[in-house]
């Protein structure tokens, strides 16, 4: 299949997003649109991080959203990342201690908490401590 099949409706105050798309998993894909068009709102109900009402999502063969039959997982088990514009990190911790709290809520591999934060700091010369606050 190696596909992402996708129908979301969330009626909003004024705005009524609804999507319909079949998106195959290979190359670069890039979403775009104009300002409010609801290209932010369509990666949030991807990653899981927005439910729709009235939603069905299928990545390859899993389904991760069928309201019809009273699906939805979990946005800790999609294993997808969305990187948004804006900062997503906890301002008053360190980077280490923002990707603990990450990995807590997921199935780490046996790569530690440090030794990602480390190969962060290592591949990035600009990059300030990992035992740095966030905004520091």
């Amino acid at each position: 299949m190696n596909r992402l099949d996708a129908r979301f409706l969330i009626d909003y105050p004024g705005f009524r997003f609804d999507v319909t798309c079949t998106v195959p998993l290979e190359g670069t894909i890039a979403v775009f649109g104009s300002s409010g068009s609801g290209k932010t709102t369509l990666l949030r109900c991807i990653a899981g991080l927005t439910r729709a009402p009235s939603g069905f999502l299928q990545f390859d063969q899993e389904v991760w959203q069928d309201d019809a039959r009273g699906i939805f997982l979990p946005v800790e088990r999609r294993h997808v990342g969305v990187v948004f514009q804006e900062a997503r990190l906890f301002p008053h911790l360190t980077v280490t201690q923002n990707l603990k709290y990450g990995m807590k809520r997921s199935h780490p591999s046996r790569v530690s908490c440090w030794t990602l934060s480390r190969s962060f700091s290592a591949g990035c010369h600009t990059c300030r401590a990992v035992s740095s606050n966030v905004w520091q």
